[in-house]
């Protein structure tokens, strides 16, 4: 059974994650098979794991695909913050994503939530999860995340100033930087 205790404690993750009570999967399991499954002690047919799922609103590719590379040690688990919550000191996760290992150990995500990063050649699209490690300084090109007043947004490092790809969002002049895009991933939140 420790296939199924594998497959269960992810799931049990991603349920969490994604703010799901066990019993919320009614008309597909009950609370109890939900609990023996994600302590391991009982399997779960592929389609009704499917069907649990979809009803979070993930797809079973990219879930088994983010199980198999947390299995093999090729990924942690980094959390998803709201952009409002950068000026808090002690955020709360809204949810996880898996990313390579070798990210800073205070990496962070953060969803792509408007169009300033399409451009030309390249394109951070909505919904993608920006990986971003705390930094106060960055080169010219990079990207990173800037507070400017009360508001943070992503820009590209340009001199003095904060640019978007796309030209119809406004530079930004000066802004504290509070860290470096180190990468970006669309796999679905856990």
């Amino acid at each position: 059974m420790s296939d199924a205790m594998t497959i269960g404690v992810f799931f049990k993750q991603a349920r969490k994650n994604h703010g799901f009570k066990q019993d919320q999967f009614s008309g597909i399991i009950d609370r109890r098979t939900v609990g023996r499954f994600e302590r391991g002690e009982q399997n779960l047919g592929t389609d009704k794991l499917i069907e649990c799922l979809e009803r979070m609103g993930i797809n079973f590719g990219e879930f088994m695909s983010e199980l198999n590379h947390a299995q093999m040690g090729l990924t942690h688990s980094i959390p998803v913050y709201d952009w409002d919550d950068l000026r808090l000191k002690r955020r709360t996760a809204l949810k996880h994503v898996n990313y390579d290992i070798g990210t800073h150990e205070d990496a962070f995500a953060l969803e792509m939530i408007d169009h300033s990063m399409i451009g030309e050649t390249d394109a951070i699209p909505v919904g993608a999860f920006l990986i971003v490690e705390p930094a106060e300084d960055a080169n010219n090109d990079e990207l990173v995340i800037v507070r400017k007043g009360s508001e943070h947004f992503c820009r590209r490092v340009s001199g003095e100033y904060r640019k978007p790809d796309n030209p119809r969002f406004g530079d930004i002049k000066g802004g504290r930087i509070i860290g470096r895009v180190i990468g970006v991933t669309w796999t679905s939140a856990l």
